[in-house]
């Protein structure tokens, strides 16, 4: 009886334990849809991360969006505009994790991108990644824009613009007790988003630190 006792307990607190597990796992994988894996997989390790705050890193920024979804959008039915910017989205999501980019933000058709943080291979390998994921993302779009072509039947063209600026930046988590967004702030970032903006489609402009 007391060996069936025990077995009976041990049982139990396997099968709780595995649904634990389990739990945690879908709660973790839910936070990585809004904040990056490597930042949730730190946050798992040490909760008391979560403060406000940030710290100051040398960081390799990058801005990225369609040339000519603003045009887009005004003459596209909202399901099919959804669908064009999801599939847009989705894919160079993967470009990003699969490049070791940490996905600050989406801004409409536009992305925020870091290297350095939370994950550094030094500032110059930070950047040649960056560079290489950049001329990845627009030989993508250049694909998809054809493939849109013909299956949205969308006539004008869309096209990528991109800056990309080196710098120190502060990054962390910014915002009010109820609400905290993980980014990154510093002149880099506004300039990267100036270098963006100055752009013609498919052009990759850099900061000459990160050159």
């Amino acid at each position: 009886p007391i060996a069936i006792m025990v077995a009976g307990f041990f049982t139990f607190t396997l099968v709780r334990y595995l649904r634990e597990q389990k739990k945690s796992r879908e709660i973790r994988q839910a936070f990585e849809h809004y904040v990056p894996a490597d930042v949730v997989g730190q946050l798992v390790l040490d909760p008391s991360q979560i403060k406000l705050g940030g710290d100051r890193k040398h960081i390799t920024v990058m801005f990225t969006d369609l040339a000519g979804f603003t045009s887009l959008a005004e003459n596209t039915e909202a399901e099919e505009l959804s669908s064009i910017l999801n599939d847009h989205l989705n894919r160079m999501t993967k470009i990003i994790l699969r490049n070791g980019g940490t996905l600050d933000k989406f801004i409409g058709d536009a992305i925020l991108i870091f290297f350095g943080d939370p994950e550094t291979e030094g500032t110059a390998l930070d950047a040649e990644k960056c560079v290489n994921m950049a001329i990845a993302m627009r030989k993508r779009v250049g694909e998809l824009d054809e493939v849109w072509k013909k299956e949205k039947g969308i006539t004008q063209g869309l096209q990528v613009r991109t800056g990309i600026s080196t710098g120190y930046c502060t990054v962390g988590n910014f915002g009010s007790v109820q609400r905290v967004d993980y980014t990154v702030l510093g002149s880099p970032v506004n300039l990267a988003a100036r270098l963006e903006a100055a752009c013609g489609p498919q052009e990759i402009l850099v900061s000459p630190e990160t050159k």
